[in-house]
């Protein structure tokens, strides 16, 4: 599988991945943000938006 912006299989992987790893960033480079989430004061989901069909897609 070619690693370039020709594959779109390859785009989607990367983009999901940035998705899940800014998630991960926000909960560990945020004192305040760690602790409300493992009180369960808030919650955190990522999401994909895609422009051709107008799905959503989430990630927890």
């Amino acid at each position: 599988m070619p690693r370039n912006s020709k594959n779109t299989k390859f785009v989607q992987a990367v983009a999901e991945m940035n998705v899940k790893l800014t998630m991960q960033k926000l909960r560990d480079r945020s004192v305040v943000l760690h602790e409300m989430l493992d009180k369960g004061e808030i919650g955190m989901i990522g999401a994909m938006y895609d422009v051709g069909t107008g799905t959503v897609k989430f990630y927890k």
